[in-house]
C-alpha cells in the first residue's frame, strides 16, 4: 500500500512539475507575443517617419527646382539688362 502511496505521490508532483514548466511557456508565449507587438509598432513608426522624411525631401526638391529655374531667369535679365548698358 505504501508503495502505491508512493506511486501516487511521485505522479501527482511530477504533473505539478509539467503544469508548472507549461505556465511557464505560456507566460514567455505572451512576453513575446507583447515583444512581437511592440516591435510592430515601432517599425511602424519609423516608416511613418520615413514616409515624412520622403515627402519633405520630394517637397525640398520641387522648392529647389523653382528657385534654380528663377535664378536662371533673373540671370538671362541681367544678362540683358548689362548688354543693353554695354551698347548705350
Amino acid at each position: 500500500m505504501r508503495a502505491l502511496e508512493r506511486n501516487i505521490e511521485e505522479v501527482s508532483q511530477a504533473a505539478q512539475l509539467h503544469h508548472d514548466g507549461a505556465q511557464t511557456i505560456l507566460a514567455g508565449s505572451k512576453s513575446v507575443g507583447q515583444d512581437v507587438e511592440a516591435v510592430h509598432e515601432a517599425i511602424s513608426s519609423i516608416a511613418g517617419g520615413l514616409a515624412a522624411v520622403q515627402a519633405n525631401a520630394e517637397h525640398t526638391l520641387s522648392v529647389g527646382g523653382a528657385v534654380r529655374s528663377n535664378a536662371q531667369e533673373l540671370t538671362v535679365k541681367c544678362d540683358q539688362i548689362i548688354a543693353r548698358l554695354r551698347a548705350a
